[in-house]
């Protein structure tokens, strides 16, 4: 009830504001919200749930697991976030729609009443997501569509487990668990690089004690993704740049249109040249499942620029978390010219 209350009372001031237009959306995204939440039932009684799959309850009790590691061997809050369960009954939990103008690489941004603005936006329905793509689309812009299938409201309430999420391998899934808990742990508002790379830093030391530990894989195998992964993204990253370079030249408009398809073709042909790097042939080939357009590269960004500061954090406390968490919040409250600074001084050469 109390949930309900606190959601449903925001109704009325969105009405107040922005009028019938947007209200549709507003109760979309409340109405979402609370399935996702009202749904959950703790993961002991799923258990004891004969009428749910037997796979589903292997998951479940993994992920306990995964959150008794997570509190005990890591420090990180022990409160009832993942241990309920929600399901969907359905695939992902929300679709996120971003959108750019055909020779620019700047999402357009959405705002929001009391939440601010953002680069998409999510609905708790795929054909309500698909309805604006399109009519974005209709109307010159390259648009893109994505599902999510995980949900935090990072520590607002006591996030579910949900069945969008039992997809991940094992592995995947601490290393999602690690990460959010990472961000009740330590937040800084209106801080995306520095929120996300400690809560990346968490879940990577996480991970690897957690495989040290015997669940799942090896340590090994476990950097071997995450250099697979840094090396696609620095891939994305500088192809967005020169997508961002070609669109300030101020070029003929068809001009940038040949180049613009010609740099996509170079990102197909440099995906394929790391896949025989990494002799691994299906490595994100589901990435290019859609077609190509400024939209798929708008939101790849790199959050990853002060994880070597957090990592030297992190080996100069020699590994304790605790202190790690302790020196991480007098930096966190820091003013952000001061924040990073002291994160700079903490970088590599090689980095910074």
């Amino acid at each position: 009830m109390k949930i309900l209350l606190r959601l449903s009372l925001l109704i009325p001031l969105f009405w107040a504001v922005t009028g019938c237009n947007s209200l549709n959306y507003y109760a979309q995204t409340v109405n979402g919200g609370l399935q996702v939440l009202i749904k959950r039932k703790p993961i002991d009684k799923v258990l004891q749930d004969p009428a749910v799959d037997a796979e589903v309850k292997e998951s479940l009790r993994q992920i306990l697991v995964m959150r008794d590691f997570a509190v005990r061997e890591i420090a990180l809050p022990d409160n009832d976030s993942y241990r309920s369960y929600t399901d969907l009954q359905r695939d992902y939990v929300v679709w996120n729609v971003v959108a750019t103008e055909e020779l620019s690489i700047e999402a357009r941004r959405w705002c929001f009443f009391i939440v601010g603005c953002f680069s998409y936006k999510g609905h708790f329905s795929e054909q309500q997501a698909q309805s604006l793509a399109q009519e974005l689309t209709a109307k010159g812009l390259d648009t893109y569509v994505y599902g999510v299938d995980a949900y935090s409201t990072l520590g607002w309430f006591d996030d579910p487990v949900l069945n969008t999420m039992l997809k991940r391998t094992d592995t995947r899934m601490a290393r999602l668990i690690f990460h959010e808990l990472a961000h009740q742990k330590v937040f800084v508002r209106n801080d995306s690089a520095f929120n996300e790379a400690f809560a990346s830093t968490v879940e990577r030391f996480a991970t690897e004690r957690w495989l040290e530990a015997g669940h799942g894989g090896t340590v090994d195998e476990f950097r071997a993704a995450l250099q697979r992964e840094d090396e696609f993204i620095d891939l994305l990253l500088q192809t967005r740049a020169k997508l961002e370079t070609l669109y300030a030249s101020g070029g003929a408009q068809q001009e940038l249109r040949a180049t613009k398809q010609q740099i996509f073709s170079e990102l197909i042909e440099g995906h394929r040249s790391l896949k025989q790097h990494w002799q691994c042939d299906k490595c994100y080939n589901t990435w290019f499942d859609k077609d190509l357009n400024n939209a798929r590269l708008a939101l790849v960004a790199t959050y990853r620029h002060w994880i070597p500061a957090f990592e030297a954090v992190l080996r100069q406390e020699r590994g304790d978390i605790k202190k790690f968490y302790q020196r991480v919040k007098e930096i966190a409250d820091l003013p952000q010219s001061e924040r990073y600074q002291r994160l700079q001084a903490l970088l590599p050469a090689r980095a910074s």
